[in-house]
């Protein structure tokens, strides 16, 4: 029969508390770091994207003001005539 006033009994449920506490203690710190870990991967991964958005952005620019003049020159639209034509008429 179980004894709940013995020394026995109450080492046992202290020991028992006790692991219980330090298991508690062991998952709510790797789940904390774990969180830290992705939240600096998701950072680290979205400023990449970034620089390479930015990067595409701006040699796309690039580009478009290189051959901009060139495919006005070769196939200037109507509107693009038009603008010309007034502006030399106003001069």
């Amino acid at each position: 029969m179980l004894n709940y006033k013995s020394v026995k009994f109450k080492l046992f449920l202290m020991t028992f508390g006790i692991q219980i506490i330090v298991a508690f203690i062991f998952i709510a710190a790797s789940t904390i770091s774990s969180n830290k870990l992705l939240h600096d991967s998701n950072l680290d991964t979205s400023e990449s994207i970034g620089q390479t958005i930015q990067t595409a952005v701006e040699n796309w620019r690039v580009t478009t003001l290189t051959y901009a003049p060139q495919i006005v020159a070769d196939s200037p639209s109507e509107d693009l005539v038009d603008a010309i034509k007034a502006a030399d008429v106003e001069k």
